[in-house]
């Protein structure tokens, strides 16, 4: 670790050996978030033109994953955090404030808005989101699908209040609030 780039430092591993000695490392140094940092990123195989010829097991994935959490974590915390430095929340209600107090910013994104809106696929996928909803202003004079299907009614024994199954199965029977409590 943090060895020099010496030639008599260097070893040559396989792709398996390298993983190995990693894995090893994880085990050596439990308290090292950079070693569980590189061995979660050799977890995840790297890029296509990799190939492992090695086997991830379910119980090593997770446990890469958890201590790599671990440490990200705690890493995370309090200004060690980059979205709550102050500089970086400042940046963040700078832009804000100018895109939408800037009226050219404003415009430009009100013109991509309605060219998204008015493309056809966007359009038949919001109309086929809306078949079926009986809510809100979407459907207002549209016919429920549901109007004139019956019903299976039930009552509770407890409040004799009427209702649809399910609605009833889920606050009533059981759960009712009119149910005597039993010692």
């Amino acid at each position: 670790m943090d060895g020099s780039d010496n030639e008599w430092n260097l070893v040559d591993l396989t792709a398996k050996e390298h993983y190995i000695v990693h894995h090893l490392l994880t085990k050596i140094y439990p308290n090292e978030g950079r070693i569980h940092n590189a061995f979660l990123k050799m977890v995840y195989g790297g890029d296509s033109k990799q190939k492992r010829d090695y086997r991830i097991t379910s119980r090593v994935y997770e446990n890469a994953k958890l201590n790599f959490g671990r440490f990200h974590s705690e890493a995370m915390k309090g200004e060690n955090n980059p979205s709550k430095r102050p500089e970086q929340r400042e940046l963040k209600r700078e832009l804000a404030l100018k895109q939408f107090s800037d009226p050219k910013q404003r415009e430009i994104r009100s013109i991509a808005v309605k060219e998204y809106r008015s493309r056809p696929e966007v359009k038949q996928m919001t109309s086929d989101r809306m078949i079926g909803n009986d809510f809100g202003k979407f459907n207002k004079g549209k016919p429920s699908k549901l109007k004139g299907i019956s019903h299976d009614l039930v009552t509770c024994p407890h409040c004799l209040k009427e209702g649809g199954r399910g609605g009833m199965k889920r606050h009533h029977f059981d759960n009712c609030k009119h149910k005597p409590i039993e010692d």
